[in-house]
């Protein structure tokens, strides 16, 4: 949901190529990376890689990491992306939930009646969820829309103006200190090798005061995470972080993405007139269908849009004003998306090949 999508896969966003991924593939797509990472895991002991590098596709530690003893075993190397991607999994899960709670868990009651007078439905179409659709039950091709604001208009100025502090500050200490970020050339010059999230005017959950983070868990617990379980039918749910995001007009529209989430919620904090254009493309409406699920998605201030964060979606530019976005994205206790993290180890293997092909 970043203008700057590549510069923000940490956070949440899956910046890499786009891969169609259905359940139906989703089990040829994991076998496809376990075959790549074979090869790989072999070509990187036979062109030299370091033994941290090793360890680190492999599972080992750097001081034993070993070649595998079959290096085309696609079940041994199997084992080791799943060991690898739970791991990951569970590592997020934990800190987002020190941070942000846990949802209660408890037994939950999943309603899929069209007349339900709390939710506006968008239906993207089955099979257009994600990979972790057959996870989120028989509504995991819904985006919901709270009829609703979950937050006030007071509420929504409070975190415009709690990210503006943080982006604010987070702009000072940059120009304090230098920016390990940046590079100088020989010329004088600023090479930028990431950008931060001030520079994107974002701030990031995980950073803002304590005191806010204790309001955003209140939200969480009360509202959004109760939401999620009942529309969803998944419980044991935590964010691991997310984003405040300010468009200054004009912006452009982003890339079509998927997020690197279970779930996705994105809350409109800015009011409808305070920009022009604007809303969330999502992949499977279509502008023919009835007003209240037309592409773009636009929505009221303090409302909130919930779905599967393996839809495919893009923000809307604007034409003028400013729009301000809470987004959050949330993870499962009980499902490590071992699909998406699959795919994007295997890309990062084939940056790293690449690179390595390269600097030799």
């Amino acid at each position: 949901i970043s203008s700057t999508l590549p510069l923000m896969s940490s956070y949440g966003y899956s910046s890499r190529p786009t891969v169609m991924m259905t359940m139906t593939t989703m089990t040829t797509m994991i076998l496809r990376v376990v075959w790549l990472a074979a090869i790989i895991l072999q070509s990187s002991y036979a062109f030299g890689t370091s033994s941290s590098e090793a360890a680190r596709f492999s599972g080992g530690s750097s001081a034993t990491a070993a070649a595998p003893s079959s290096p085309f075993d696609p079940e041994e190397v199997r084992a080791s992306l799943v060991a690898q991607v739970q791991t990951e999994h569970h590592a997020e899960f934990q800190a987002g939930a020190a941070l942000f709670g846990v949802s209660g868990g408890g037994e939950t009651e999943v309603t899929d009646d069209d007349d339900d007078d709390d939710f506006i439905r968008h239906d993207m179409g089955r099979g257009n969820a994600g990979p972790s659709e057959s996870v989120l039950g028989r509504q995991g091709h819904i985006c919901f829309q709270t009829q609703h604001p979950v937050l006030s208009p007071d509420d929504c100025e409070y975190w415009i103006q709690t990210a503006r502090t943080a982006i604010a500050a987070e702009q000072q200490q940059q120009q304090q200190q230098q920016d390990p970020s940046r590079e100088r050339s020989r010329f004088g010059t600023t090479t930028t090798t990431t950008t931060t999230n001030a520079e994107l005017n974002e701030a990031r959950l995980s950073s803002l005061p304590p005191q806010a983070i204790e309001q955003l868990r209140h939200l969480l617990t009360t509202k959004l995470y109760p939401i999620l379980e009942s529309r969803f039918g998944v419980t044991g749910l935590t964010v691991y972080d997310g984003l405040i995001l300010g468009s200054v007009a004009p912006t452009q529209s982003q890339p079509i993405h998927r997020d690197a989430s279970l779930l996705t919620v994105n809350i409109a904090l800015s009011p409808p007139n305070g920009f022009t254009g604007g809303g969330t493309y999502i992949e499977g409406l279509s502008s023919s269908l009835p007003s209240s699920t037309a592409v773009p998605v636009r929505v009221d201030q303090g409302v909130a849009l919930c779905h599967s964060g393996g839809a495919r979606h893009a923000g809307n530019g604007i034409q003028s004003g400013e729009r301000w976005q809470l987004v959050l994205f949330v993870l499962a206790r009980d499902e490590p998306q071992i699909a998406r993290r699959a795919h994007a180890l295997g890309l990062d293997l084939m940056m790293m090949t690449t690179t390595t092909t390269n600097e030799g």
